[in-house]
């Protein structure tokens, strides 16, 4: 199984703590946020990591040949600008459907087709990712995303039964709905059933299917830098669901110092 990690942001909600180092080396509980989510991708079986590297890239690079993880990782540069979740993909589609384990002299061109775990360097969390795993090649799906009840003004809307992906919705401190995408789309009752709304988690299982289907994206909105939610909105009529932990789990957003501090008080590690 493989993982990318998404370790390409400049961090502007951390700074002054990003004006020397990258979002992705800044420490929780003594640790940089790279070895939490690299350790807990040891943890659950994944064999191979790509992690998308720009701001200080060269300082993610050392630290990962400074530690002694048990996988092999690999780096995919984003050297202009950082492309964003989707466009980060995309970029690394070679290193992850190369597939280095089972290749051999003579079969070179062996592609990888099993599931990548999507991971943002920025979130820590505790909860059941091999359930989520499970899940996601149970129902033969394109993507399966982290989404779980949580005070959020911004929320995916799923179908009640089979949480499969409708669309997603902007709220007011009112609850009153103020943007929504796609902008024409109505939840009909009639015609999907009950809703739930969900915000994203941050953390996603995909299949390597979908790399056609990015590359076809990139080409219609003639742009190689975009977010894998705006795919993920063009593509409801794929196989795309949440899994929402129905067990108590720890999640943190450390986006930014406030959230930072919060998760340096709360989060009990594994």
């Amino acid at each position: 199984m493989k993982a990318m990690i998404f370790a390409a942001g400049l961090g502007t909600r951390l700074r002054p703590i990003t004006n020397d180092i990258p979002k992705a080396l800044v420490e929780v509980c003594g640790k940089p946020m790279l070895y939490h989510v690299i350790n807990r991708m040891q943890q659950v079986g994944v064999t191979e990591i790509v992690i998308n590297i720009h701001h200080f890239a060269q300082k993610v690079i050392d630290y990962v040949a400074s530690q002694k993880f048990s996988v092999p990782i690999s780096f995919s540069y984003e050297q202009k600008e950082p492309l964003e979740t989707g466009g980060g993909i995309l970029h690394a589609r070679q290193l992850l459907l190369n597939d280095v384990q089972h290749c051999t002299d003579g079969d070179k061109d062996f592609h990888y087709n099993g599931p990548i775990i999507v991971y943002n360097a920025d979130i820590l969390s505790d909860f059941p990712i091999e359930d989520m795993v499970r899940q996601h090649e149970r129902t033969g799906a394109l993507a399966t995303l982290l989404a779980f009840d949580r005070k959020s003004t911004r929320s995916l809307v799923f179908t009640a039964k089979e949480h499969k992906l409708l669309g997603w919705e902007r709220l007011s401190e009112t609850g009153e709905v103020i943007d929504r995408k796609p902008e024409d789309f109505k939840y009909s009752y009639m015609d999907f059933g009950p809703t739930v709304s969900y915000p994203f988690g941050g953390i996603h299982v995909i299949s390597t299917d979908i790399f056609p289907l990015l590359e076809e994206y990139s080409e219609k909105i003639g742009s190689n830098k975009f977010s894998i939610t705006d795919f993920y909105l063009d593509n409801t009529d794929q196989k795309i669901f949440a899994f929402s932990p129905l067990e108590k789990f720890q999640w943190y957003d450390i986006g930014s110092i406030a959230k930072l501090k919060e998760a340096e008080e709360g989060f009990r590690q594994l």
